[in-house]
């Protein structure tokens, strides 16, 4: 009798411990789904805002770092980088780069912004030489750009 109802515990026990795996494997599932239509269901962050263009940004970046000046050596040498970002920045300062083609923030930190909190920036990096008479020179220049106004706001 015992013995009947040791295999009777050991029965129950074992079915209580696979209704157990099965709720949570269902539980797991089901945050998957969520949090994959959180992740393709997001409405763009300023799908209304505008937005100056690429272009329109390493323009005024190019202007602020005086790059005008070496236009002609620069593009017929073909030795100028240009490197531009959008980046949103985040209350605490975190900047995160932004996917431009659906204006959503992804999950890739930028680096630090603080002062420009709640913005939206061109982050721009330009070099490349300038052919003085002193021999070549590199030119390097950094530029944060408003990206609604177009404002420069850091020049390095």
């Amino acid at each position: 009798m015992t013995s009947e109802k040791a295999s009777k515990a050991l029965e129950d026990r074992g079915k209580i411990i696979k209704k157990i795996t099965i709720a949570l494997l269902c539980f797991g599932v089901i945050l998957a789904f969520l949090f994959a239509y959180q992740q393709f269901n997001r409405t763009p962050v300023t799908s209304e805002a505008n937005l100056i263009p690429r272009e329109s940004a390493i323009q005024i970046a190019l202007k602020a770092g005086d790059w005008n000046n070496y236009q002609d050596q620069q593009t017929s040498a073909g030795n100028r980088h240009i490197v531009a970002i959008l980046v949103h920045v985040q209350s605490n300062g975190v900047g995160l780069i932004v996917d431009e083609s659906t204006l959503q923030d992804m999950s890739i930190s930028a680096g630090k912004y603080n002062g420009f909190e709640n913005q939206y920036i061109w982050d721009i990096k330009i070099s490349g030489y300038n052919n003085s008479a002193d021999g070549n020179n590199k030119l390097v220049t950094h530029s944060w750009i408003n990206a609604e106004s177009g404002q420069v706001l850091n020049q390095g």
